[in-house]
């Protein structure tokens, strides 16, 4: 039978894509390192079948080899290859899940088998370590020259009947048979892709679709929330201003200080311009949310004080009392609407989470 549990995931949308590979290839190379090095040993394989001959062990449990250096030898030159292939070195992830992160390490990463990535701003350190190392190596070789002779005699008596001068190499060739070199490529543009079954890729959409479903409602909710509040400001700016009611309109301002001037509040040419604004943004946010009461009081709104201008007032100023009372009246009104938004947010909500 098919296992059709529902695999728990948790992939994260940043997991899919991460920011850490945003243009890999502008801040990173592709580094690697190719090397050759003399060989300690070399198998006796006629001398592998008298030990078994003899002593009946298995073939594949045991080797015998012939020493053609002294460890000691090679080490002096070995150490320098050693330190060199340590620059290729990545983070290493701890039992925790943690990394920890050695500041002599400069690579942060393996990009495949013998390929690292190197930050670009690493490159001149790595290479000026790389040929510092490769430099050191090649003058080691250089030294044992005039100790070849007494090294050779050196692996006969510690090699006894097992020793081949024929075996034995040249100093030239022992020179030639150690190399490094350092390779560099540019990384290709990278689109990081991932391969999900049927069942993963249905939870990975499930995933992403709750997560943008999050992300909307909460602008959604603060956008309403605000076009309500801002419209309700607005109305009690045009209340206090039809209504001169100075203290009010500087309280609004946020000015300081009495006010001086004993005339009437002046009616700004703005403030009808300022409020249907107000009024459309409402009404939007409204109409996009299902949120019917704040939808009518801002048709309210624009029907009554929207349809108002600076002119008319000053061509009929008894009118200005008149639309004084009716924006108190909206104020009331705009004041209960706003206050029922949070259930009317509420509604939304569980509109949105049946509908994803």
């Amino acid at each position: 039978m098919t296992n059709q549990t529902k695999p728990d995931l948790d992939v994260t949308v940043e997991e899919i894509q991460p920011a850490r590979m945003h243009r890999l290839h502008e801040r990173c190379v592709l580094v690697s390192i190719t090397a050759t090095r003399f060989s300690n040993s070399k198998t006796d394989a006629a001398r592998k079948s008298e030990i078994h001959d003899d002593t009946g062990a298995e073939m594949d449990m045991f080797s015998f080899s012939k020493k053609l250096l002294t460890k000691a030898v090679l080490t002096r030159v070995q150490q320098h290859y050693s330190r060199a292939r340590d620059l290729m070195r990545v983070p290493t992830p701890q039992e925790d899940g943690s990394v920890r992160y050695d500041p002599m390490r400069l690579c942060i990463g393996q990009w495949m088998t013998g390929q690292n990535l190197l930050p670009t701003g690493n490159m001149q350190e790595f290479l000026s370590q790389f040929a510092g190392h490769k430099s050191a190596m090649k003058a080691e070789i250089a030294n044992l020259q005039p100790e070849w002779n007494q090294l050779l005699r050196e692996a006969e008596e510690a090699s006894g009947e097992l020793f081949d001068a024929d075996l034995m190499p040249s100093f030239d060739d022992f020179a030639n048979s150690w190399s490094m070199e350092v390779h560099i490529h540019a990384l290709p543009p990278f689109d990081p892709k991932i391969t999900l079954d049927d069942m993963q890729l249905n939870d990975l959409v499930t995933q992403v679709k709750d997560n943008t479903v999050e992300k909307l409602t909460e602008k959604l909710t603060a956008s309403w929330k605000g076009a309500a509040e801002s419209m309700l400001t607005s109305l009690k700016y045009a209340a206090a201003v039809l209504g001169n009611d100075a203290e009010a309109v500087q309280s609004l301002n946020g000015t300081k200080g009495k006010r001086k001037s004993t005339r009437a509040v002046p009616i700004a040419d703005t403030l009808f311009e300022n409020l249907n604004n107000q009024v459309r943004t409402a009404k939007s946010l409204a109409e996009a949310a299902g949120d019917t009461g704040l939808a009518d009081l801002a048709d309210t709104v624009a029907e009554t004080l929207g349809a108002i201008t600076t002119q008319h007032l000053r061509e009929n100023p008894s009118d200005r009392q008149r639309l004084a009372s009716v924006a108190k009246s909206l104020v009331h009104k705009a004041e209960q609407t706003v206050g029922n938004t949070n259930a009317s947010i509420t509604n939304a909500l569980d509109e949105l989470s049946a509908f994803a």
